[in-house]
């Protein structure tokens, strides 16, 4: 088991990909939830699907980069994800630990 450390997000871009991302997943859950018929629905399910993953991978070079700039050493990470604690994202992540090193 590693050591778990939180990194607050101080950069206005990460911040701005976070909260896209996560209006295009509450945007996406909505639409799941939804059981239309109607034409086009199919094509608007599949245009927010692929807009997430876009944002996904995004967001993910964003938190490489927030731990980076934090001093991390990325490439030895165990875990690295972005949360919230108290209505704001953080990046969690987990580092080895003295037992965990080769």
């Amino acid at each position: 088991m590693g050591i778990k450390s939180e990194i607050p997000i101080t950069n206005k871009n990460a911040l701005e990909e976070v909260w896209q991302l996560y209006g295009i997943a509450m945007v996406k859950q909505a639409i799941e939830g939804c059981q239309s018929t109607a034409p086009g629905f199919a094509l608007a399910a599949a245009l927010v699907e692929a807009q997430f993953a876009e944002a996904r991978a995004r967001v993910s070079g964003e938190m490489m980069r927030e731990a980076a700039r934090a001093g991390y050493d990325i490439g030895r990470s165990l875990a690295l994800h972005t949360a919230f604690k108290k209505g704001q994202p953080v990046v969690e992540i987990e580092m080895p630990d003295l037992g965990d090193e080769p």
